[in-house]
């Protein structure tokens, strides 16, 4: 079993990336995910220091190459960015990100989910293809961040 780096957090996975057959098919079907990360409000419980987390969620979509919109902490986003990833930012409105309480960036959150939901199919298609360069930007680092080698893994299993 191979050691797997979700960023700075190590966890000992025999499938680090939780992706199963069926996750493939939903992401290959949609063109964006909305991730209901952990911890969205302030002093949730086991998270009393109000800290920023990413789960499998996240890192599914940056894997699967998936543009999303994701409820979290407030500067989440920031904190990708930081990590070396790139946002959606002009192509999603990710103000929501840098407000505090959690009513209001729910509040601004929503109208970029329903914006998407009032798009044509050929409206959301073009969109997903002008987030090309960040997805193929977010994967590559991603996958420089990682010691997972899904070949290597499955031979090593013989």
């Amino acid at each position: 079993m191979k050691t797997f780096s979700y960023s700075s957090i190590n966890i000992k996975f025999s499938n680090p990336t939780g992706i199963t057959s069926d996750d493939l098919k939903l992401f290959a079907s949609s063109y964006f995910s909305l991730i209901p990360e952990t911890y969205f409000f302030e002093n949730s419980f086991l998270n009393e220091d109000d800290s920023i987390f990413f789960s499998e969620k996240t890192y599914n979509a940056i894997n699967l190459k998936h543009p999303f919109i994701m409820m979290n902490r407030p500067h989440s986003l920031e904190k990708l960015t930081e990590l070396g990833y790139k946002t959606f930012h002009p192509y999603i409105d990710e103000t929501y990100d840098t407000l505090e309480d959690p009513k209001e960036r729910w509040d601004a959150l929503v109208p970029q989910i329903l914006r998407f939901a009032a798009m044509s199919m050929e409206e959301v298609h073009n969109w997903y293809y002008s987030v090309q360069d960040i997805l193929i930007h977010n994967h590559r680092h991603f996958m420089t961040l990682s010691d997972f080698n899904p070949l290597e893994d499955f031979f090593s299993t013989f």
